[in-house]
């Protein structure tokens, strides 16, 4: 599968006259907990030759892609990521730190997080991943049937959250390095590798019973994390941005 995700990429490079600087797997696939029929999340950055960005019209910044065999390709042009950069996307980040890298260039991405400690902000994480937690929960797990991979995604922000707070960096991309490192208590633990087990060993559907362990679990962190917050102030300093901008555009074009 990953000749065929860099071939399009290839294609998209030569169709829209883009350069792809970098490629990532998103999604469950990227966290370690896909199931056997889980999409491609193919995310990217590409730029334009420079003179796209010396323009008084609006420009798209965004290509996406619907491809057979699941491959969903999304990218964002470098204008749009250096913007999302500075307000510490957290989508973004995690881009950075994805375990599946299809295809990047190494000057780009070692000068973009070499930036990283400048602009990343704990509070816009711990917002973003406590949000992601509360709108799941509300949206897929308060009913009496549920769809197993729906704790999944509310369990990882909510592990992503504690981690910020325990350790005060970024959290890592894998579920289970957030599971070992949240030192959970042996039923809650047990509760997530039976989880697992279906998860990956099923079709996206997989529906059940709410399982009581971990909608106690649930419900009990989002009340706690609702209430906690870090200060961090964000970097609004665009220069070192813009310089990665015009740098890598003249570089490629």
């Amino acid at each position: 599968m990953t000749d065929q995700i860099q071939t399009h990429l290839a294609n998209l490079e030569h169709e829209e006259h883009i350069k792809v600087l970098l490629a990532v797997e998103s999604g469950s696939r990227a966290w370690g907990f896909a199931s056997p029929d889980s999409d491609w999340d193919v995310r990217f950055i590409y730029v334009r030759p420079p003179l796209h960005y010396l323009n008084i019209e609006p420009q798209r910044d965004t290509l996406d892609r619907m491809l057979p065999n699941d491959i969903d390709l999304a990218g964002w042009d470098l204008t749009k990521a250096l913007f999302l950069f500075r307000k510490s996307n957290p989508s973004l980040y995690e881009w950075l730190s994805s375990p599946i890298i299809y295809c990047q260039d190494d000057l780009f991405v070692q000068e973009l997080k070499s930036l990283v400690p400048a602009y990343q902000s704990l509070s816009a994480g711990m917002y973003h991943y406590r949000s992601m937690a509360k709108t799941n929960y509300h949206k897929f797990l308060t009913g009496e049937t549920v769809n197993y991979k729906k704790y999944l995604y509310c369990l990882r922000p909510i592990l992503a959250c504690q981690y910020i707070e325990k350790n005060q960096v970024w959290p890592p991309m894998l579920f289970s390095e957030l599971v070992l490192d949240a030192n959970l208590p042996q039923p809650i633990n047990q509760a997530i590798t039976e989880l697992l087990a279906i998860k990956t060993s099923s079709n996206e559907f997989q529906s059940g019973s709410v399982n009581p362990t971990l909608q106690t679990y649930v419900t009990g962190e989002l009340d706690r994390l609702m209430s906690l917050t870090i200060d961090q102030h964000q970097n609004q300093d665009d220069q070192p941005l813009l310089n990665l901008l015009r740098f890598t555009a003249d570089r490629l074009k």
